[in-house]
């Protein structure tokens, strides 16, 4: 389901749409890379498809996330990847937003073609 590279359609944190070029997100085998011009982030990811949205924990273990489990939800709709979560460590989103009270960062990826 998420397997494979993924390029950004959209960004927006705290209410404000932001730029991600040069952003690549790779998952294979229970993995995952981020690449960015700013540097790389990389670990592991499990997926709860069980619920809705379906849960995504990404645990970092290379890169400024390492250490650090990020708690966030996704939904794959065709060819797009809608992923939420807190960059301020806050709890789980529960929906797809990024309002300007909040410091959630919502992804909007489509499936890079092979």
């Amino acid at each position: 389901m998420l397997e494979g590279t993924w390029l950004p359609h959209s960004a927006e944190f705290a209410g404000k749409k932001i730029p991600l070029h040069g952003t690549r997100f790779t998952v294979a085998g229970g993995r995952y890379a981020v690449e960015t011009p700013q540097g790389a982030d990389a670990g592991t990811l499990a997926l709860d498809s069980a619920v809705v949205p379906h849960h995504l924990d990404l645990t970092g273990t290379d890169g400024p996330n390492a250490g650090r489990t990020i708690a966030a939800i996704c939904r794959i709709h065709g060819t797009r990847l809608h992923l939420c979560y807190d960059v301020g460590g806050g709890p789980r989103p529960t929906e797809f937003s990024a309002d300007r009270k909040s410091t959630r960062l919502l992804v909007i990826y489509r499936r890079s073609p092979k």
